[in-house]
Parts: structure tokens; C-alpha cells; sequence
């Protein structure tokens, strides 16, 4: 009897240990897909500014396309599995000219915000020439956490900010 209580001590200890870091471990992985993909997604704008593009007016490099998203439309804890390119999703056409297409379930909106899309640059250039960011809702409470990155323009050249933004993290 006293082993048998002893072995339930012990492992009720295990568990209240266990429990939470693994449940912790499941929310960091969760969060992780944010910076993953907006690292992804800025790798397509990359490519597409310093591609060239047809435009009316003739071959143009240093373009940007339409804003698009947020895609999907509302973020979900348990997520979705959606192809971004495919007829009928919102931005889709932007989501092909990026080539940015999340594999598998994804638990966040994420959305491409240029400061002016096509080839023309604004005049004065802002600060921020684009921004892309990943919004989501992992406990399922109705607060969105946001995951942003942006970039500045270099005598044309696209410049990454260092620093991945984050507000309410983990909500």
C-alpha cells in the first residue's frame, strides 16, 4: 500500500511537471510558424523586386504587386490548410507573383502591405517601403498576436529591417 502511494506521488510529480513544458514546447512551435513564414515570404518579395516585370510602360525592375490579405480571412487555433494561389482566394495573384504558398495547416493571416505596388517609387520615399506581417489567435480568444517584418529602400535595393516585430506574442 505505501509503494503503491509512493509510485502515484512520483508520478502525479512527473505529470505536474511534464504537463505544462510540453504544452509550452506546443505553443513555441506554434508561434514558430510566424517568423518561418514571413522569413519565407520576404524571400518572394526579394525575387520579385529584383526581377524584371512588364508593365505597360515597358520591362521594370524594383516593383512590388498588389497588397493582399489577410489570407486566410480570420486565423483559427486549429488552422487551415489552403492554397494561397488558387482562383477565388482573396490576393491570390499576389500570392503566385511571390510564390508564397504555406505547406500544410496554418494557424495565422498573413498579408503583403506595400507602401505603393507597381513599379512607380513615391516621391518622397517613405521609410518603410513594405511590410508583411502574420496575425493569429492560437488560445482561440478573440486577441490577435502580430508578427511583422518590413523594409526600406537603398538607392533602389530592398534592405530588410533587422528585427522581427512582435505584438502580444502569445497573446
Amino acid at each position: 500500500m505505501v509503494e503503491t502511494s509512493l509510485l502515484l506521488a512520483i508520478v502525479g510529480v512527473l505529470l505536474a511537471v511534464a504537463i505544462p513544458t510540453f504544452m509550452k514546447k506546443v505553443r513555441v512551435s506554434r508561434i514558430s510558424e510566424a517568423g518561418e513564414q514571413l522569413d519565407r515570404m520576404y524571400v518572394g518579395i526579394l525575387a520579385y523586386h529584383g526581377s524584371l516585370q512588364r508593365p505597360d510602360a515597358g520591362p521594370r525592375m524594383g516593383c512590388f504587386p498588389p497588397a493582399a490579405g489577410p489570407t486566410p480571412a480570420v486565423p483559427t487555433p486549429a488552422g487551415v490548410e489552403l492554397d494561397f494561389g488558387a482562383e477565388g482566394v482573396p490576393g491570390a495573384e499576389t500570392w503566385r507573383a511571390l510564390e508564397f504558398s504555406p505547406r500544410g495547416v496554418v494557424r495565422y493571416s498573413y498579408s503583403f502591405l506595400p507602401a505603393q505596388e507597381g513599379c512607380e517609387v513615391p516621391d518622397p520615399v517613405p521609410p518603410v517601403i513594405v511590410r508583411w506581417r502574420a496575425q493569429g489567435d492560437l488560445d482561440g480568444d478573440g486577441e490577435l498576436s502580430t508578427f511583422e517584418r518590413s523594409a526600406s529602400l537603398d538607392e533602389g535595393r530592398l534592405v530588410p529591417e533587422p528585427l522581427l516585430t512582435a505584438h502580444r506574442r502569445t497573446e
